[in-house]
């Protein structure tokens, strides 16, 4: 997740950036899943809080299009939320995340 991260970042900094277009934005989402599948991480552990913001944010750029998150009041202040918690780990995890925190296996 953590050579993710970085890649996500860039991409999210390019959208807000208007330096990329939709399709360019969706050609790098579809590379940051692949990095991520081929990274060869385990898939049954509980998620980090990294990852859980990793994830949403990922979500956030899939499902909109991208003047609707620079454009939308809303949306915009959740994505950069969630840009910042991935800059600054150890924050409290941003609200309103479409993926909830999933609890530990007994």
């Amino acid at each position: 997740m953590s050579k993710n991260v970085p890649q996500l970042l860039t991409l999210a900094d390019d959208l807000l950036g208007y330096k990329v277009t939709a399709e360019e934005l969706d050609r790098g989402i579809w590379q940051v899943l692949e990095s991520w599948v081929n990274s060869g991480k385990p898939k049954t552990q509980v998620p980090s809080g990294q990852e859980l913001v990793f994830w949403d944010l990922l979500g956030m750029m899939h499902s909109h299009k991208p003047y609707e998150l620079r454009g939308h009041r809303v949306l915009r202040t959740q994505l950069e939320t969630r840009i910042d918690y991935l800059r600054h780990p150890g924050q409290r995890l941003p609200e309103n995340l479409t993926t909830p925190p999933l609890a530990a296996p007994l």
